[in-house]
């Protein structure tokens, strides 16, 4: 075995485990989930707090369409449809108490955790009332081919 290429092989295996560690190591990279096709822009969700359900990362997600957000809210994904924008928002069915999944969203557009009680505004995901203290967790969404997509995950 000639020592010249095990010194070289070792000092690129040390070399791209110091670049690893330097960037947050391999325990604390989060790769990206695949993207999900939810809808197509048109047709669907065709009035303010239309929701559809969907998986994204293995876990339920919900698209809502929202009203115009207020200033703080959530910045939703705008899309134009003909001469109308809607604005769409995703996130998580998964409750950030224990992880059951909250319903539907409903008439006070509110989702409520069957299982403690923690609701959250259908509007961004932001918790209401507790037990729940995190918001649920929001997804990244973009227009690619006509169709609404998730993306990615939108870290707080």
């Amino acid at each position: 075995m000639n020592d010249s290429i095990s010194r070289r092989k070792s000092l690129q295996i040390i070399g791209a485990s110091s670049a690893g560690l330097m960037a947050g190591g391999p325990a604390v990279a989060q790769s990206q989930p695949a993207a999900v096709r939810i809808a197509p822009v048109a047709g669907g969700l065709m009035k303010e707090w239309d929701s559809q359900e969907f998986t994204f990362d293995g876990a339920p997600a919900l698209l809502v369409r929202v009203p115009k957000p207020a200033a703080g809210d959530r910045r939703p994904l705008e899309v134009r449809r003909g001469s109308e924008i809607l604005y769409l928002t995703a996130y998580l069915l998964v409750c950030t108490h224990q992880g059951c999944k909250p319903a539907a969203p409903n008439p006070e557009r509110n989702l409520v955790c069957p299982c403690h009680g923690s609701t959250y505004r259908a509007a961004d995901g932001s918790v209401i009332k507790g037990p729940a203290r995190e918001m649920l967790e929001g997804i990244k969404l973009e227009v690619r081919q006509n169709a609404i997509f998730a993306v990615g995950f939108l870290r707080q």
